[in-house]
């Protein structure tokens, strides 16, 4: 059993540290789309329409 639990451990902490990934991604696609609403720019654009 000693296996079962370590492997349990494991996938509790990676997906603890998949939400947190993800988390942080959905916060900078949010900054990306409000510097572009608050500032028009070319690069910034060209990276949220991608």
């Amino acid at each position: 059993m000693a296996r079962k639990d370590a492997l349990s451990s494991l996938r509790t902490i990676l997906v603890r540290r998949r939400d947190a990934l993800r988390n942080a991604l959905n916060g900078d696609l949010t900054l990306l789309k409000e510097l572009r609403s608050e500032s028009p720019g070319d690069v910034i654009d060209a990276a949220v329409d991608t």
